[in-house]
């Protein structure tokens, strides 16, 4: 059985609301993957930099950063 698609077609934009509630209704836990992506975020590029990127201070980026064992 497939999966209906959480994304809409090729060159739509895409609401974070719209993203949440798909992802909601895969059964897919939010905190959980926000925090993976930020994880593996921080093991690819330095945590300060990560940090400035996507709005996050650079000690909550270095804090994970040390949690997923990159520093």
């Amino acid at each position: 059985m497939a999966l209906p698609r959480p994304l809409p077609g090729t060159g739509q934009h895409i609401h974070s609301t719209y993203l949440m509630n798909s992802l909601r209704a895969s059964n897919i836990p939010l905190v959980g993957s926000r925090i993976a992506a930020l994880r593996a975020l921080v093991s690819e590029i330095p945590p300060a930099i990560a940090a400035q990127a996507i709005g996050y201070t650079a000690q909550c980026a270095e804090r994970h950063a040390q949690v997923s064992g990159t520093t």
